[in-house]
């Protein structure tokens, strides 16, 4: 197959234009920044200028693709919430989306799916509720800028593309996500639980990069998919998990309080409970590398 990838330089799109190379398949990373993405993906990915105005650069790109994985978008915890990081938030996913759809519209060969980036924030925080892909969604911001971001892509379907939305739980790996910082507390002997009766819901990189390509190329998929592991814990036990992986003790919770001063409205996230159940992609048959969080941690840490 032949794969446009955006936000192939990021933690998710590196993982996965890396397994497609793996698997004789053809990534190529639209980016406004080819010289700089050059020297960020692996060999063999093709890197095109995106310029949603210059349909000249790219139109070829998208006339020869078989699919296409949208994975743009601003980080959403790398910065205070202020009301300007908010809008950049939401326009970095709504109009990256919205260019592309625009651009399979304009193309003469289309191809045959769309797999776009989600986030399980669209069902915001249900406390131990099981969540699956037909939950209804939350009223939190990112709940908001999840649900604008589906229908963006949704809008694909008008031109016969499939689509699917990967909304993706925390994601496990070495090489980024949310791991390295949330361990570097243990590493150091300080690490302690946050909060500790949310549930948490996560997923290792191999198995968040092998359900996009599932994505990809199983026709009967479409809509979202849950990209979350079948066996969520509560924070309390994700923290001593983290701990007994490093062999480290995990001290007492961490105040809700310090949370809600230091981060704002961000704590609002990290002290939410969403329990989601993989119910699309284990009735599909995908079957799970790392069901359980003990082996995923430990291939993740040590």
């Amino acid at each position: 197959m032949r794969v446009i990838v955006t936000g192939a330089t990021g933690f998710i799109g590196g993982a996965l234009v890396r397994a497609l190379l793996a698997r004789g398949d053809t990534p190529v990373a639209l980016t406004r920044n080819v010289e700089k993405a050059r020297k960020r993906l692996p060999p063999g990915v093709e890197a095109v200028q995106w310029d949603a105005r210059d349909e000249g650069s790219w139109m070829e790109v998208f006339n020869s693709a078989d699919g296409i994985v949208n994975l743009a978008g601003e980080p959403a915890f790398t910065k205070p919430w202020t009301a300007r990081q908010k809008q950049r938030i939401r326009q970095s996913r709504i109009d990256v989306t919205e260019a592309l759809v625009n651009a399979i519209g304009k193309a003469n060969s289309r191809p045959s799916v769309l797999v776009n980036g989600s986030g399980m924030d669209y069902y915001g925080s249900q406390g131990s509720t099981v969540l699956t892909e037909e939950s209804p969604s939350g009223n939190t911001f990112l709940a908001g800028v999840v649900r604008e971001w589906e229908a963006a892509a949704m809008k694909a379907e008008e031109f016969g593309v499939r689509v699917v939305f990967i909304r993706t739980s925390i994601v496990l790996g070495r090489q980024g996500g949310v791991l390295p910082l949330a361990s570097l507390p243990f590493r150091f002997f300080m690490g302690g639980v946050i909060g500790g009766k949310q549930w948490v819901s996560w997923i290792h990189i191999d198995d968040e990069v092998a359900l996009i390509i599932y994505a990809l190329t199983h026709d009967d998929i479409r809509g979202p998919i849950n990209a979350a592991a079948p066996n969520p814990v509560p924070m309390s036990v994700f923290s001593k998990e983290i701990g007994r992986t490093l062999h480290r003790p995990v001290w007492a919770p961490v105040p809700t309080r310090v949370l809600r001063t230091v981060l704002g409205e961000q704590a609002n996230v990290i002290l939410g409970s969403i329990r989601v159940q993989p119910k699309v992609a284990q009735d599909a048959g995908y079957r799970f590398q790392y069901p359980e969080l003990e082996a995923a941690l430990h291939e993740a840490l040590d």
